[in-house]
């Protein structure tokens, strides 16, 4: 919201941190930046500068649940957003007990971020998916064939829009063999339901994850 504080602590060499420098500086907002992640510090934090909103992926919330300090006035904080993976029922339990909404995204650097968001509303009937696409983009699910599968049916996820990329840097074969008739194929495999909510269900592409890059 307009006038918010924002505690970042992602690396900014990630879409989803860079998109919120860049949704911070659209919306008026001030941005607070962390050197690291420090569970108990960021509570601190939080309580320091009254921090409203900040991202943190599922492992952060672990921690930052363990390391909670009821002594410390936390209560600024409205809403956390989290990716990577869903965030398990307890958690999600817990941190509306604090008072603190948690909307669940997935999305991808080619995406210029989010793809689909699972607002706190929706976290706990339809927990383990990944929400609705955004209103700008179009998603669908499709069979090895370029065939649009019908909700329930698990395939490739395929997105287009104005915040896809219009193709990767000097590599022309990629680029042709990614984008087919405007719609960018992630390499993800999920499926639709009835009411055009994601599940994400396995990787098409495999690739090495070392650090957590």
């Amino acid at each position: 919201r307009p006038g918010d504080k924002y505690f970042n602590v992602m690396p900014l060499f990630h879409v989803a941190s860079l998109a919120m420098v860049n949704i911070c500086l659209a919306r008026r907002c001030t941005m607070v930046l962390g050197r690291a992640f420090d569970p108990a510090g960021t509570w601190k934090t939080i309580a320091d500068h009254r921090v409203d909103a900040m991202m943190a992926v599922p492992a952060m919330l672990q921690a930052m649940d363990a390391t909670f300090d009821p002594s410390l006035d936390t209560s600024s904080l409205r809403v956390l957003s989290s990716g990577a993976a869903p965030v398990p029922l307890p958690l999600l339990e817990r941190f509306h007990e604090l008072g603190i909404d948690i909307v669940q995204g997935y999305g991808l650097t080619e995406a210029g971020g989010a793809v689909a968001v699972l607002d706190a509303a929706d976290a706990v009937t339809h927990l383990g998916s990944a929400g609705k696409a955004l209103l700008s983009l179009e998603l669908r699910i499709e069979d090895e064939d370029g065939n649009e599968l019908p909700p329930g049916e698990p395939g490739e996820i395929v997105v287009r829009g104005p915040s896809i990329t219009t193709g990767y840097w000097q590599l022309p074969e990629v680029t042709a063999e990614t984008i087919r008739d405007g719609w960018f194929h992630t390499g993800d495999l999920g499926a639709l339901d009835e009411e055009g909510f994601l599940t994400i269900r396995d990787r098409l592409k495999d690739m090495l994850i070392s650090g957590g890059e």
